[in-house]
């Protein structure tokens, strides 16, 4: 931050908190133009220096190691054989661009480090775990890897076009601003698997396998619950049990109907486990 202030001509001799709040107003803005203002003219001008250093220091981060979600499954673009196989490919190509020009992880990681939510390391983890599962079971049935990996990578940016008292509805509005987002973009067969990754309770056999990898993906990475609360792949029954408790209205019906999910996702992985040993 310091350097980027320095490189801009900005004088800043205490906190550079100061400018969390209007950089991260211009990362959201980036994503959801029509929906945040434009910068002022100092913001404008850190802002040249700062998304592309911080972009700098996110991959040194990830080329250290570690054991966080951020150091074990970066987002690495698929390879040009996975991309070109696929009639998606194309559709992937242009999301990269996007990802890469309008700063998303900048914007990820600036959430996580400033606000504290968690969101960055989730995303990476979901779009990570979705990948690996996904290249197991392509070894025997058609997954579209392009098509999987663009959905899980911005299958939350939606939470970043809420605003005011949209704000209190995330957890349900950010599914539109997620559709809008990939839509504006003409990226609409990534962008409907990423739109509909809360469809789980739907019949499985009606859902494409890689909105059931990216559902299941979302489920496991989470925030274990107990001492030092950190972001990882928690166990089966406890994103069951997560999951459980945010559901509203809920009755023994709804439990018994979500019970019966969950077993259709173990059998599942179970099943892709065996399929990619063999």
């Amino acid at each position: 931050m310091r350097l980027a202030l320095d490189l801009a001509g900005e004088e800043c001799e205490g906190d550079v908190a100061f400018w969390h709040e209007p950089l991260l107003v211009e990362a959201k803005r980036r994503l959801y133009p029509e929906t945040f203002p434009a910068p002022t003219g100092a913001v404008e001008k850190v802002a040249v220096f700062f998304f592309p250093l911080t972009s700098a220091v996110l991959r040194e981060q990830e080329r250290n190691g570690g054991e966080g979600i951020i150091q074990r499954l970066p987002f690495v673009p698929l390879s040009e054989e996975e991309i070109a196989r696929w009639p998606s490919g194309a559709e992937y190509r242009r999301l990269l661009r996007f990802v890469e020009d309008e700063g998303l992880l900048v914007c990820l990681a600036m959430v996580q480090a400033w606000q504290g939510f968690s969101t960055y390391e989730h995303i990476l983890g979901v779009a990570g775990l979705s990948l690996w599962i996904g290249r197991q079971l392509a070894k025997v049935v058609p997954v579209d890897l392009p098509l999987l990996h663009g959905a899980a990578i911005g299958h939350d940016i939606g939470k970043f076009g809420c605003v005011g008292d949209e704000v209190r509805r995330i957890p349900r509005l950010h599914y539109y601003y997620t559709h809008t987002w990939y839509q504006d973009r003409d990226l609409l067969s990534i962008g409907h698997i990423a739109t509909n990754h809360s469809c789980w309770d739907l019949e499985l056999v009606r859902l494409p396998v890689e909105t059931l990898l990216l559902i299941y993906a979302d489920f496991r990475v989470k925030e274990s619950v107990g001492a030092g609360e950190r972001m990882g792949i928690i166990s089966l029954s406890e994103a069951f049990a997560t999951i459980r408790d945010k559901l509203e209205s809920l009755d023994r019906e709804k439990v018994r109907r979500y019970r019966g999910s969950t077993a259709s996702c173990a059998t599942s992985r179970s099943t892709c486990s065996s399929l990619a040993s063999s």
